[in-house]
C-alpha cells in the first residue's frame, strides 16, 4: 500500500502507511532487522525535508532505542553492523548540513555524539586492532573540534560529556594498542591524549578556589568517579614508560592522587555502588606507594654513591 501511494504521487498518504507499516512490523516482531532500520531511515528523512522535526527524530530515536545494538542482536555479525552503519551514517550527516553549531549548538553536538555512538559500535564487530584503531580515531575526530569551542557558563555539561568522551576514546585506542603488543611509545601516547582530556573533565568541577568538590551533582557522581577511577589508570601505564626516576615519580604520583580521591569522595558520600572500586582503588594507591618510596630510596642511595666517588 506504501508503494502504491507513492507511485501515485501521495507522499503524504504514502509517508503515512509506510510509518504504520512500520509500527506493526515491530509490534509483530516478524521482520528483516536491517530492511526495517533503512525504511525508518529513509522515513525520517522524508519528514526531515519537510521540517516535520519531530516527526523525523521519532523514527530515529524511540523506534530505535527499543533495539539494542550488539548481542541484543540488532546487528549479530559484522555485515549486519556494517550495513547499519552505512545506512545510518549518511543521515546524521544530512542532519548535520541543517543543525549548523551556530544556532543550533545542543542539536550538532548531540548528533555528532551518535555518530561517535555509530563508530563505537561499528568497533565493537571488528577483530583487526588496527582498524579498530582507526574507527575510534574517527570518533575523536568528530568531536575534537568541539573541545574548548564551547560556553562552559552556557552549555557544561555538553563541555563535560566532549571532554569525557574523548577521554574514553583515546583510553581505548590505549587499551588495544596494549592488547596487540604494540609499541610501548604508541601506547603511552594514548594514554597521554586520555589523561589530558581526563584532566579537563576533572578540572571543571573545581570551585573557584581551585580545589575539587566535596560532592558533586547527583547525576555527574557516576562521570566523576568513573573518570578519576580512569585518570589513575593511564597514568599508572604510563609511568612505566619515562625513563628519567622524577618523571616516573610525578606520574605516580599523580595517579595516587586520584585513587586517593575516589577513595575519600565513595566514603565521605557513602556511595554505596562504588564501594568495590573504592576498595580496588585503595589496594592499588597502597602498592604505588610502596613502589614511590622503593624509587625514592634508590635515588636516594645513587645520589650518596655518587657523592662519595
Amino acid at each position: 500500500m506504501p508503494s502504491v501511494h507513492g507511485h501515485a504521487g501521495d507522499k503524504v498518504l504514502s509517508a503515512s502507511y509506510c510509518a504504520a507499516t512500520l509500527n506493526r512490523q515491530i509490534k509483530e516482531g516478524n521482520f528483516s532487522v536491517n530492511e526495517w532500520v533503512q525504511n525508518c531511515l529513509q522515513l525520517s528523512g522524508y519528514f526531515l525535508d519537510g521540517n516535520a522535526f519531530a516527526l523525523s527524530q521519532y523514527c530515529c530515536v524511540p523506534e530505535l532505542s527499543g533495539l539494542a545494538w550488539g548481542d541484543a542482536a540488532l546487528a549479530d555479525s559484522p555485515d549486519a553492523a556494517l550495513a547499519l552503519f552505512k545506512a545510518a551514517l549518511p543521515w546524521f550527516k544530512q542532519a548535520l548540513q541543517y543543525y549548523q553549531l551556530e544556532g543550533w549548538v545542543t542539536e550538532h553536538c548531540n548528533i555528532l555524539f551518535e555518530m561517535s555512538n555509530l563508530y563505537r559500535c561499528l568497533a565493537g564487530f571488528e577483530a583487526d586492532a588496527h582498524k579498530r584503531c582507526v574507527m575510534h580515531r574517527s570518533r575523536a575526530k568528530l568531536l575534537q573540534p568541539l573541545e574548548g569551542q564551547l560556553s562552559q557558563q552556557h552549555y557544561p555539561g555538553l563541555s563535560r560529556s566532549i571532554s569525557l568522551e574523548l577521554g574514553n576514546i583515546f583510553r581505548e585506542i590505549g587499551d588495544i594498542k596494549a592488547a596487540a603488543g604494540r609499541e610501548p611509545d604508541k601506547v603511552a601516547a594514548a594514554g597521554s591524549a586520555a589523561s589530558l582530556h581526563y584532566q579537563l573533565f576533572l578540572d571543571s568541577f573545581k570551585g573557584d578556589d581551585g580545589q575539587l568538590p566535596a560532592k558533586v551533582e547527583p547525576e555527574m557522581e557516576q562521570h566523576y568517579l568513573s573518570a578519576a577511577f580512569c585518570m589513575a589508570r593511564v597514568l599508572q601505564a604510563g609511568a612505566a614508560q619515562h625513563k628519567e626516576p622524577r618523571e616516573y615519580i610525578a606520574a605516580v604520583e599523580q595517579a595516587v592522587f586520584w585513587l586517593d580521591t575516589l577513595v575519600g569522595y565513595v566514603k565521605q558520600n557513602s556511595v554505596a555502588a562504588w564501594e568495590q572500586e573504592a576498595a580496588m582503588a585503595a589496594e592499588m594507591a597502597s602498592l604505588l606507594k610502596e613502589k614511590l618510596a622503593l624509587t625514592q630510596r634508590q635515588m636516594a642511595m645513587q645520589q650518596r654513591l655518587r657523592a662519595a666517588a
